[in-house]
């Protein structure tokens, strides 16, 4: 970069200026500064302080929460229909001991000696063991 530059006019570049140059250029630059610093706050101001998802708050007229007061959405408005006092609450954990027992229902095949045993002792039909 310096090579084609002549050595006694790189010498001289910072001896030759001027107080009233040197303050000239800084009010210049502390002008484009303040303008840089406007323009950025009125971008800030342009957009909104909160994220891009916010969908805002909405008072639902006629449904009470505790008290006295309307209840407050704080969903869009499209998941309005799937609004429940329950939304965002988790079902409490039964310990496996504490649950009811589970009915078993065996729904396969009768194996070949119990329908032996029931054929012969006529409790069921033969036509239905055909059709099972």
């Amino acid at each position: 970069m310096f090579r084609d530059q002549n050595p006694e006019q790189l010498a001289g570049v910072g001896q030759g200026r001027l107080a009233q140059e040197r303050s000239a250029d800084f009010a210049e630059l502390e002008v484009l500064r303040q303008r840089e610093m406007a323009e950025k706050k009125t971008r800030a101001l342009q957009r909104g302080n909160r994220h891009y998802r916010f969908g805002g708050s909405y008072i639902v007229q006629g449904l009470k929460s505790i008290g006295e007061r309307d209840v407050i959405f704080h969903k869009g408005l499209h998941n309005l229909r799937k609004y429940s006092s329950d939304l965002g609450k988790h079902p409490k954990k039964v310990l496996k001991r504490r649950q009811s027992a589970r009915e078993l229902s065996i729904s396969g095949p009768l194996c070949h000696q119990c329908e032996v045993f029931l054929r012969d002792s006529a409790l069921i039909p033969g036509e239905l063991l055909q059709a099972a």
